[in-house]
């Protein structure tokens, strides 16, 4: 008897029946058992008169003979009669169930972009392929290319349910709609709560510079702008932040200050290098010696590289005891390297001042011994100014002569009317102060005060003798009381006469050069003033003259009648 025809005896009659009841439905899930797997094609039996075939390039992990697993069931029955199934619509349903489920959760996912084009990309859930619009793939334009092949989270706008309908003619058929844009909107926010949460200052991360602008940068540290001050950037001197730092440049950066109810983060680069600043401060210290290099030129002065990283300022005063600079570029130029003394450190604000004229010999150490008060000077006006004149002693050594100390008795209101430049003078000094170098002269002083002669000799009352020295129509006369002290006597005081007829005869009764007695009517010498009246002496003398005569009427007899009558006849 033939091996394979079953006999009765080992027929399973009950289950032959119970198999033959089943009804098998298409476009359905069924269960069925691996039978055989022959080279690149697995046998399957799910009850069916016929088998079922499977390749397998269907399956990432090959089951074994006797596993049971779920396929779909496509057609009972196919053009060779066989039915047809596929384990990847069995995993796409289940996909798709789970899809369903995340996108009532509000969950996001994460999938591989596989491919691109101007309206979107197409991206993976497990078996499922969706698209990406454009519109809703980032914040901001991006580069859909630059994502292609990459994994990125996204939520799930809208799961494609089957119409029925097949497109053959369709390459790629997406099963649902994603929104990364919400993903990144989403990210950005969780990121920056949890940053500002955790994040404290002298934490080093990682970010991409962001922007460039006049003032720093703004790195972008997992969505968190971030604001590296130019200041912070580098310990050494750069004109252009676009010499140090590049857009989308990654970058490593300490927190300096976090401010968690503003969200605001500022970051520093500099500090994670050694400050050079450290190092200057324990090599270096007032009145050193350095050979430094002009780093730039300011208006008041220049920088100087002293090591790589510190640099000092030499101001435009420390730069000669003897020549005045207008400008830093008339003594120094870019890149020069020059010898200078440390005269000041400001550890606080890590400040540095340098000098020049310091490692020179100072004329003014000298001065206070050659220039003491009472010392005579000769010199040449240097400039002239509304208050005066700067005379130059020597090179180096100006002295001023103030208006005020031109002249004991004019007022010198304008110095350009009695100075020129280069003009030799010939002066004394009257204040000498070498720690301040300022020395003042004086003309005046170079003859005694008359005034002081005026006091010494004449009060108020006196008679004086004057000479005239000037007519003026409208004033009066000029006259000269004391050699270089002139006065003038107004018209009004010139006689007893009235003022229309004193101005009448004023040139022929007063002649340039004649001498008049005159009256001391005021003499103040706090305020250096002086009043003098030729009418004021004329009143004067007529009193004298009638007390004289009162006075030898009553030495004679009782004036009587008959000397009266007499008196008449006589003058008759």
């Amino acid at each position: 008897m033939d091996k394979d025809i079953i006999s009765d005896e080992n027929f399973d009659f009950k289950k032959a029946f119970e198999e033959s009841l089943v009804e098998y439905h298409e476009n359905t899930v069924i269960k069925a058992k691996v039978e055989q797997i022959v080279n690149d094609t697995i046998f399957l039996n799910f009850g069916y008169k016929a088998e079922a075939k499977l390749l397998t390039s269907e399956f990432t992990k090959l089951p074994k003979i006797g596993d049971e697993i779920e396929v779909y069931l496509v057609r009972l029955e196919g053009r060779n009669g066989e039915p047809i199934v596929s384990k990847k619509r069995v995993e796409n349903i289940k996909d798709k169930m789970e899809l369903r489920k995340i996108k009532s959760e509000d969950k996001f996912i994460k999938g591989m972009v596989t491919d691109v084009n101007k309206s979107g990309a197409f991206v993976t859930f497990k078996s499922l392929t969706g698209f990406i619009p454009l519109y809703i793939f980032d914040i901001t334009q991006v580069n859909l290319e630059d994502f292609k092949n990459k994994e990125i989270g996204y939520y799930v706008e809208k799961v494609i349910e089957p119409s029925g309908d097949h497109d053959k003619n369709r390459k790629q058929k997406e099963e649902f709609i994603g929104n990364r844009k919400r993903y990144v909107i989403n990210s950005k926010r969780y990121n920056k709560d949890i940053f500002f949460d955790e994040k404290q200052p002298g934490d080093v991360v990682e970010g991409v510079v962001k922007n460039i602008t006049d003032f720093g940068a703004f790195i972008d540290i997992d969505g968190v702008d971030a604001l590296l001050r130019f200041k912070d950037i580098s310990w050494y001197r750069f004109n252009n932040i676009n010499d140090v730092l590049k857009e989308n440049q990654k970058v490593k950066v300490v927190i300096l200050n976090v401010n968690k109810s503003k969200k605001k983060c500022s970051v520093g680069l500099k500090q994670l290098q050694e400050d050079p600043w450290n190092k200057f401060a324990n090599e270096y210290k007032v009145d050193d010696v350095i050979v430094g290099n002009v780093v730039s030129l300011m208006p008041y002065g220049a920088f100087i590289r002293i090591i790589e990283g510190v640099e000092g300022l030499l101001h435009i005063s420390d730069m000669s005891w003897i020549k005045k600079i207008n400008n830093p570029s008339e003594l120094l130029k870019v890149g020069q390297n020059l010898e200078l003394k440390i005269i000041k450190i400001d550890q606080e604000n890590k400040k540095i001042s340098l000098s020049l004229k310091h490692l020179l010999d100072n004329p003014w150490e000298k001065a206070k011994d050659k220039y003491k008060v009472g010392t005579k000077i000769k010199g040449k006006i240097k400039d002239i100014t509304s208050f005066g004149c700067f005379i130059e002693l020597e090179e180096g050594i100006d002295a001023l002569l103030h208006i005020d100390d031109v002249s004991w008795i004019e007022t010198i209101k304008n110095p350009n009317d009695y100075f020129k430049i280069d003009q030799e003078i010939e002066a004394v000094v009257i204040n000498c102060d070498a720690e301040k170098t300022k020395i003042k002269v004086g003309i005046k002083q170079l003859e005694e005060d008359p005034w002081k002669i005026l006091k010494d000799k004449y009060n108020k009352g006196d008679i004086i003798k004057c000479k005239i020295l000037e007519v003026d129509d409208t004033k009066g006369v000029f006259v000269e009381v004391i050699d270089k002290l002139k006065s003038l006597i107004p018209i009004n005081h010139l006689g007893i006469e009235k003022k229309y007829d004193i101005n009448v005869n004023l040139r022929n009764d007063f002649k340039v050069g004649d001498e008049i007695e005159v009256l001391i009517t005021l003499i103040d010498y706090k305020t250096r003033k002086i009043n003098l009246s030729l009418k004021d002496l004329m009143k004067l003398k007529e009193r004298e003259h009638v007390k004289e005569f009162l006075h030898d009427a009553n030495e004679d007899s009782v004036y009587t009648l008959s000397d009266s009558i007499n008196l008449k006849n006589k003058k008759k």
